[in-house]
């Protein structure tokens, strides 16, 4: 079985159909040519995981994870002073629809030199422990970039993660925004120093403040020109770099991703036995300590009708994104002992840490969160365990 299909739990798909949107005659996209970027081009068998994205699309798109990995990576370099600016793509989207541009997955983001050290010394020490790789400047894996850009991750699953590049950045004698090792279109732009500071902060995305160049607008007309007409979606992927899809209107590129992200998305609800049907109830489902693929757990929950999940936290904490997704009211509850591994980006999705080990107590209260869950310190008893609703395989 190749390993995506078996990761999710569905059966091996034998030959990719590669004609009719494409598989799907009652869907139309805007340009069908979007479709190169797809491995799965019959759009019937296309799936969604927030993980992960559109299973069947090659590009790395930025999902509601990869949104939250943002956020709590930004609220953790704020907390150690790091004065940084979102720009390029994202300075297009603040400017078209004040959101992410859709089929794009990373943040670029520009940081002056003289945090450098700081950076370095501090904040890569505390992303590591929360479990962001990092590589480029600053490390040991400087990728051949020299001083001029650090390299952010999420844990990349199916090849896919949340993306941050820090653009290491000066003004020069002439007054422009550079960078260290020359990378970047803003290099070549000569971007004046009046447009980029003071930072400003924007509402973005969801809703979230992100700081912004204080002229972005302008950054974005120096950079791009006009961008409220066509664009071209692309990638730096090594194997489908090749490709560019051109969309006279940026607003019709929205649609095709919108149509194709909920397409997805009610695709993987069918794969998810007894998902129409449920209805939570006051169920608590205790979950195997051996963990079953992502589409298996969730027609599990779907068909206990649970309210509540508990589980061992090490063994499912890659699931957790997907459950909150396709279950947003359900209320998830982790064991957590003296060798759970820790994972704080996932324990965003956890509503309660029942704490089996107290000394590691001030380890969870020293996290930063987006969603911050209740640590109740207490062991679980007979009595508890009695009252679980078990699901025997």
């Amino acid at each position: 079985m190749c390993r995506i299909c078996n990761f999710l739990g569905l059966k091996k798909i034998h030959g990719f159909k590669t004609s009719s949107v494409y598989g799907n005659p009652s869907m139309e996209l805007n340009n069908p040519e979007i479709l190169k970027f797809f491995s799965e081009p019959d759009l019937s068998k296309i799936l969604y995981l927030p993980t992960c994205g559109i299973v069947g699309c090659e590009l790395n798109l930025y999902t509601e994870h990869f949104h939250l990995q943002s956020k709590l990576f930004f609220k953790i370099i704020e907390s150690f002073g790091i004065e940084y600016s979102l720009f390029a793509g994202s300075s297009i989207g603040l400017c078209r629809s004040g959101r992410m541009m859709p089929w794009t997955d990373d943040h670029d983001v520009i940081i002056m030199n003289d945090l450098k050290p700081k950076f370095r010394d501090e904040v890569i020490p505390e992303l590591r422990r929360y479990g962001f790789e990092i590589w480029g400047w600053g490390t040991d894996r400087p990728r051949g970039t020299k001083d001029g850009v650090t390299y952010i991750s999420g844990k990349y699953i199916n090849k896919k993660s949340m993306r941050i590049d820090i653009f290491w950045s000066y003004i020069d004698k002439n007054s422009r925004l550079k960078n260290d090792s020359g990378k970047g279109l803003y290099h070549k732009c000569n971007l004046p120093a009046d447009i980029v500071f003071p930072f400003e902060k924007h509402s973005f995305h969801d809703g979230t403040p992100f700081s912004f160049f204080s002229n972005y607008r302008k950054e974005v007309e120096l950079s791009y020109g006009d961008i409220h007409k066509s664009c071209v979606i692309s990638t730096h992927t090594e194997h489908i770099r090749d490709i560019e899809v051109q969309y006279s209107d940026w607003n019709e590129a929205i649609e095709d991703f919108e149509t194709l992200i909920g397409h997805s998305t009610n695709n993987s609800k069918k794969q998810i036995e007894g998902f129409e049907g449920y209805r939570p109830m006051d169920n608590v489902l205790a979950l195997p300590d051996s963990t079953p693929s992502s589409f298996e757990l969730l027609s599990l929950i779907a068909q206990s009708n649970a309210s509540t999940v508990i589980c061992n936290f090490t063994s499912y904490f890659r699931e957790m994104p997907n459950i909150a997704h396709f279950f947003p009211e359900i209320r998830i509850i982790i064991r957590f002992n003296e060798k759970s591994l820790s994972h704080p980006i996932y324990l965003n999705y956890v509503s309660e840490i029942l704490l089996e080990c107290p000394s590691r107590l001030n380890e969870l209260k020293n996290y930063l969160y987006i969603n911050e869950p209740l640590v109740t310190m207490k062991e679980i008893d007979s009595k508890l365990l009695k009252a679980l609703w078990h699901h025997r395989f």
